[in-house]
């Protein structure tokens, strides 16, 4: 009998040692609770809260995600000049101004017989000086060429304006599986099946340190913004949060059938003083 659903889990932000730590910690567990068939992950800022490098984009695929998506940070690192051409299955927004590599702009990840369409544009509202042109000029050509290959397609809205992002789920429902935004690093709790059949919510949220100002240290960012005077941004440490959705899709339609919000936290004080992450 073929696959009549499948399960997507979809992971917010991946941010610096603790977001790597609980997406390691987490992942395994999900799959065997949720019966998961596929993983999409976004890790602009996995590599010390700017940037991916190789090291970590291989780590977030031995964890066991299938799909590592990015953002405004995409670039923000000079490693990934080096492995972004690679087959690895990462991809870059396809709207994204600073992009001068050849790295994929969508990509079609296959399991058994069901393959999975995953597309990661930029908003535009607030970071116009990042893109080249608004996520809604070109996007449904990018969905009708993965259309060409499967039903089920994923648009990650790596977006800061929650206005965007719902005019984003609207103009695309019917037309994908699911949009689901990422970027600030705030959970919203808004997750629900568009009258077409998309599932969305306006932003998964952080994978990374709890007891921070979207993954930085407080204190750093309260030197900023209260005194005034610039302190150098760092990661925070201790306790992680684990923010991500399970997304359920009929295969034959592609519309979605469910969409549940996670929030789960992983205290790791001692894995994160035993890690080897750098």
């Amino acid at each position: 009998m073929s696959q009549e659903t499948v399960k997507i889990l979809c992971v917010g932000d991946i941010f610096a040692k603790s977001g790597m730590l609980a997406l390691e910690h987490y992942i395994p567990k999900l799959k065997t609770e949720y019966q998961l068939d596929f993983v999409i992950a976004n890790g602009e800022n996995v590599a010390g809260g700017v940037g991916i490098t190789k090291r970590y984009a291989k780590r977030i695929l031995n964890a066991g995600v299938d799909v590592i998506t990015l953002g405004n940070h995409a670039l923000s690192n000079i490693d990934i000049y080096k492995f972004i051409d690679s087959p690895l299955p990462i991809i870059l927004p396809f709207n994204i101004s600073s992009n001068k590599t050849k790295g994929k702009e969508s990509i079609v990840v296959k399991k058994g017989d069901v393959k999975v369409g995953v597309i990661n544009p930029l908003g535009n509202i607030f970071m116009e000086k990042m893109v080249t042109d608004s996520p809604f000029d070109r996007i449904i050509s990018y969905i009708d060429n993965l259309k060409k290959e499967t039903n089920i397609i994923i648009v990650d809205f790596h977006a800061e304006a929650t206005s965007e992002k719902k005019t984003m789920g609207y103009y695309l429902d019917g037309e994908v599986s699911a949009v689901v935004g990422t970027h600030t690093h705030v959970q919203t709790s808004d997750e629900q099946i568009l009258p077409n059949g998309t599932a969305f919510i306006t932003d998964i949220g952080m994978t990374g340190p709890y007891d921070s100002v979207i993954g930085l240290k407080k204190e750093c960012v309260l030197t900023w913004l209260v005194k005034k005077e610039f302190s150098p941004f760092k990661p925070s440490t201790g306790r992680a949060v684990f923010h991500a959705v399970v997304i359920e899709v009929d295969v034959e339609t592609g519309k979605s059938l469910n969409i549940e919000r996670l929030k789960l936290f992983f205290d790791f004080e001692k894995e994160l003083e035993d890690s080897e992450l750098d």
